[in-house]
């Protein structure tokens, strides 16, 4: 999953507008469909995935067995812009940059998974969404995808840009 270390973090920025009121906006990894019924917060081994998504009109993160919901109300139309920061120890949800969710405790390092493909905007094959999802999403995102990024940081002054190789 977007890959980083204890050093490093990565950041997600995208700038969005729709008016449905829910989609898939963001995929990467896999989500193991045995693990779809247990509760959130064990996170598993087995369940490695990165999901950016709008769930009744709200934007949702999903990583692993953690979610984060915001209450802004992005399925109006206006462009909206949304912030993920992905630490080792700690995800950060921002909408709009007023409306902040945050979750710690976690252990988010999978600098041992193999790289996957990033989706935006959903899946190639719309049929495949729930069940490559498990549940969590049945519909790709309509609307308009203005802008998008994907950034490494470092977490602390003279760290080396990250990198996989050794």
């Amino acid at each position: 999953m977007l890959d980083h270390d204890s050093k490093h973090y990565i950041e997600i920025v995208l700038e969005v507008s729709t008016v449905k009121q829910t989609g898939l906006l963001l995929w990467q990894g896999e989500r193991n469909p045995s693990l779809a019924s247990l509760s959130r917060g064990a996170n598993s081994q087995e369940d490695h995935f990165i999901a950016i998504g709008i769930i009744n009109g709200q934007v949702t993160l999903d990583v692993g067995n953690v979610r984060l919901n915001d209450t802004t109300n992005v399925a109006d139309g206006n462009r909206h812009l949304i912030r993920v920061f992905k630490y080792v120890d700690r995800l950060e949800l921002i909408v709009d940059d007023k409306s902040s969710q945050e979750h710690s405790g976690e252990t988010f390092d999978d600098t041992q998974i193999a790289p996957q493909a990033v989706f935006l905007g959903g899946l190639p094959n719309s049929e495949e969404i729930e069940k490559k999802t498990a549940g969590l999403f049945s519909s790709s995102f309509s609307g308009c995808v203005h802008r998008v990024g994907f950034h490494t940081h470092c977490r602390e002054e003279g760290c080396a840009p990250f990198s996989k190789d050794p």
